[in-house]
């Protein structure tokens, strides 16, 4: 492996590698575009299914609320009623 020095021969700064160097190039803009590209159908489908997924989930129940205190319970029935008898 060939190693390449920045700097004077007196100074040692860094040595890389030159292998090294060529894989910390960025890649080139068409390569990213391209994983773009086949990332798309995998966003829409997330989004899709996180739609779904919020689309079923139960909606909550309104409810009353009210304070309460202790006291005497009162029930009052305002109804008419027909008594029967069963005869013997």
């Amino acid at each position: 492996m060939k190693t390449e020095t920045t700097g004077s021969p007196n100074t040692s700064r860094s040595t890389v590698a030159a292998g090294d160097a060529i894989a910390a190039r960025p890649r080139p803009l068409r390569a990213k575009r391209r994983n773009f590209r086949k990332a798309i159908p995998w966003i829409i489908g997330l989004i899709v299914v996180a739609a779904i997924i919020a689309g079923l989930r139960p909606k909550p129940t309104p409810v009353e609320v009210a304070l309460v205190s202790r006291g005497p319970l009162t029930v009052t029935v305002l109804e008419e009623g027909k008594t029967r008898i069963r005869q013997r």
